[in-house]
């Protein structure tokens, strides 16, 4: 009698149910494209991803001077973490030079946390700069988009 309570006890405790499970703070604008569709698309495997909070990933149109400002953000895109790594699309405007920007909000703040300004989560750049004691620049992170679109791929670097 005393195991079958026992059990019981850890079994109504222990268990998560879908409404222990966080709810994510998505709006409808931050949807990504559906990949394939339209000619024009920047197609971004993520890698290094958990299954834990949001992944965001940024477009910046080709003017260096507002490049990780408000003002050069041309869409933002956020999906729920998974695990190894995900894939996204945006479509590009138009051909022409852009960065896209990375990072894993584990905490599903929708902040990029940063500890004494250096980065406190997960991050990455388009063509995986090496990583300096300064703000990324532009030119580092700059890729074309033809005709056809383009496909990257951004390793996260892990911040903790």
């Amino acid at each position: 009698m005393v195991i079958v309570l026992a059990i019981s006890v850890l079994c109504a405790t222990g268990s998560a149910s879908a409404e222990d499970a966080p709810v994510l703070d998505i709006r409808p604008d931050e949807a990504a494209a559906t990949c394939g569709v339209q000619p024009l698309q920047v197609e971004v495997t993520v890698r290094h991803t958990t299954q834990q909070g949001i992944l965001a990933v940024e477009l910046y149109g080709d003017d260096p001077s507002t490049f990780l400002k408000r003002a050069g953000l041309l869409h933002r895109i956020r999906v729920p973490a998974e695990d190894d790594q995900q894939t996204v699309c945006f479509d590009a405007p138009s051909p022409g030079r852009y960065a896209v920007v990375t990072y894993h909000d584990v905490d599903a703040d929708r902040r990029f946390d940063r500890r004494f300004l250096l980065p406190a989560e997960p991050f990455g750049l388009s063509n995986n700069p090496p990583l300096k004691l300064r703000m990324p620049r532009f030119e580092d992170s700059a890729f074309e988009v033809g005709e056809q679109g383009t496909v990257i791929s951004i390793d996260l670097n892990n911040a903790d």
